[in-house]
C-alpha cells in the first residue's frame, strides 16, 4: 500500500483503550470515553496513531486478530475484544513480533502487547476507537 498517498487523513487519530476498572469498561461499551475537558480519561491506558500508521499495521497485526477472534477491526467503526479472547490475542500479538523483523512493526505491537497485557491484569477489554 502507498502510504504517501495524498488521501490519507494526518489529522485525525486513532485509539487503542484499555480501561483500567470495570465501570471504564462499562463507559467504553458507552462510548463515553472523554471527560468534561474532551480528553481521553485517565481511567484508559490508551495509545494513539494516525492512519499511515493504521494502514501499515492492519495487514500486520488487525486481519489476524479479526481471523482469530471474528472481529472487524477497521478504520470506519469502534470495536472492541472481550475479555475471553485477550489470551488468544496476546499469544497471537507474540508470534506476530517474534516472526517479523520490521522495526515499525515491532515497536507498535509491543506496546499493543503492553494494552492487552494490563487488560488481562485488570479483567478488562481492548477498545478500538477510529
Amino acid at each position: 500500500m502507498d502510504l504517501d498517498n495524498k488521501y490519507l487523513d494526518l489529522s485525525h487519530f486513532y485509539f487503542i483503550l484499555t480501561p483500567l476498572t470495570e465501570e471504564a469498561m462499562n463507559r467504553l461499551y458507552r462510548y463515553e470515553i472523554y471527560d468534561d475537558n474532551g480528553v481521553i480519561s485517565d481511567v484508559f491506558l490508551t495509545m494513539d496513531f494516525y492512519e499511515d500508521t493504521f494502514c501499515f499495521i492492519e495487514p500486520r497485526l488487525f486481519d489476524y486478530i479479526n481471523a482469530s477472534c471474528n472481529l472487524f477491526i477497521n478504520m470506519y467503526e469502534e470495536e472492541i475484544i472481550e475479555t475471553e479472547d485477550l489470551p488468544k490475542v496476546l499469544e497471537l500479538t507474540k508470534d506476530l513480533i517474534a516472526n517479523s523483523d520490521e522495526e515499525r512493526f515491532i515497536a507498535f505491537a509491543k506496546e499493543f502487547q503492553h494494552l492487552v497485557e494490563v487488560a488481562i491484569e485488570k479483567n478488562t477489554c481492548i477498545g478500538f476507537c477510529f
